[in-house]
């Protein structure tokens, strides 16, 4: 079995041959060797930092990896600790313990923080109403929706998003941390 320093060595091998000879699209062949490339060093890391599993450590832990994914892609679920343990097949204790010591903190804290994160994109991202935000990433309600998003990020949603948008580029112009190639 290839070792992770075999992959990253080929990698940019890849690299090196794609810069030397461009080809139709080099720019985004490159793009995604750079981000292979990453993840591969994140992979090498993920086992163990001084000694102690490292956050990415969750990430090869199939049942704790499956949790992240169905809070990633359903944020508006009405999740609990004890239906996100049946999805992947541990008792809620065994569940809560293993999510908190891979990933440092307790799955419910972590779907917050997420969800907080992914309204912060909403906001910036879209027009959509707060009632309709709130919604899409989980909360019965604007005041509850405020309340946890001014806990996390300080301000309130609207403060947020007028702040966003005073930032936002002009029509047409590129900022450097929106001219990103990857979806």
């Amino acid at each position: 079995m290839p070792t992770s320093a075999s992959w990253v060595a080929a990698t940019v091998q890849l690299i090196v041959a794609e810069s030397a000879v461009p080809g139709p699209a080099s720019a985004i062949v490159l793009q995604r060797l750079a981000d292979v490339l990453f993840v591969q060093a994140l992979r090498s890391m993920s086992m163990h930092v001084e000694g102690k599993p490292s956050r990415l450590a969750a990430l090869s832990d199939r049942p704790i990896h499956e949790a992240l994914g169905l809070m990633h892609t359903r944020v508006g679920n009405p999740w609990t600790v004890a239906v996100l343990a049946a999805k992947v097949g541990l008792s809620r204790s065994g569940f809560a313990a293993r999510f908190t010591d891979l990933v440092g903190e307790p799955p419910l804290q972590y779907l917050v923080r997420w969800r907080i994160a992914r309204a912060a994109e909403l906001l910036r991202d879209t027009e959509d109403s707060l009632a309709r935000i709130a919604a899409r990433v989980g909360y019965q309600g604007v005041p509850s929706f405020s309340k946890a998003f001014k806990r996390w990020r300080g301000v309130s949603p609207g403060v947020f998003r007028r702040r966003q948008t005073r930032h936002r580029p002009m029509s047409g112009e590129l900022s450097p941390t929106r001219a990103k190639l990857s979806p």
